[in-house]
């Protein structure tokens, strides 16, 4: 097991090494960065320079942070790891860690972690992307009628935006959150739906917390 600071910064969890940072990213299917390779537990990755024209420096420009790259779902999907928000730290291990939590199985989409969500009495099927703030749904629901604030985010490939965030209960599984949820732009939701999902689970709401995360046995674990 190989254990690396994290860093919470504006809502996004950064890998610390050698005096890089690496934004973690379930939701992107490729890593990148402008370091050539990114070694965990022995393990040498090579990394392209870009995904989807976006590369290190515009990454950093978003983020307001100088960043190496982007670690994704490739090197992710390789390992268990333990994401803990309130220690600061996130450990990796090839063989399997024994979790604690509220169990969430997995399924995938072109390389992307997938959940089960119940949400406004609709079950629908979410991307986990630990990329994002806050949840998104690619259409609004009805009943959704008092925002409690706006938020501005962006996307590769898209650029920046501006939705309103809804505070929204969703189940997972056998427990329910209440999650803070904007609504994504037109085009962005139509891209999530040719996928087959229609809503993001972003991480806001665990950035209090920790949580286990093994691709390999398609399997989440969330405390709190």
């Amino acid at each position: 097991m190989q254990q690396f600071e994290m860093i919470i910064h504006g809502g996004h969890l950064l890998l610390s090494e050698t005096n890089r940072l690496w934004v973690l990213d379930t939701g992107a299917p490729t890593s990148f960065g402008s370091h050539k390779h990114l070694e965990i537990c022995g393990l040498v990755h090579p990394l392209e320079e870009k995904y989807m024209g976006l590369d290190a420096s515009q990454l950093s420009s978003n983020l307001n942070l100088e960043v190496t790259g982007l670690i994704g779902g490739d090197i992710l999907g390789q390992y268990d790891t333990h994401w803990d928000c309130r220690q600061e730290a996130i450990s990796f291990t090839r063989d399997e860690i024994i979790p604690k939590g509220n169990l969430i199985n997995l399924g995938f989409v072109m390389g992307i972690p997938t959940v089960s969500v119940k949400i406004s009495d609709e079950v629908q099927t979410w991307f986990f992307d630990t990329g994002a703030n806050i949840c998104y749904v690619c259409e609004q629901p009805t009943s959704w009628d008092r925002p409690i604030s706006q938020h501005e985010d962006f996307y590769p490939g898209y650029g920046s935006f501006q939705t309103e965030v809804f505070d929204a209960e969703i189940c997972l599984q056998n427990f329910s959150k209440i999650v803070k949820c904007g609504v994504l732009p037109e085009i962005l939701g139509l891209s999530l739906s040719i996928g087959g999902c229609e809503g993001i689970l972003g991480i806001s709401e665990m950035l209090d917390s920790d949580f286990y995360y093994s691709p390999r046995n398609r399997k989440l674990f969330l405390n709190g």
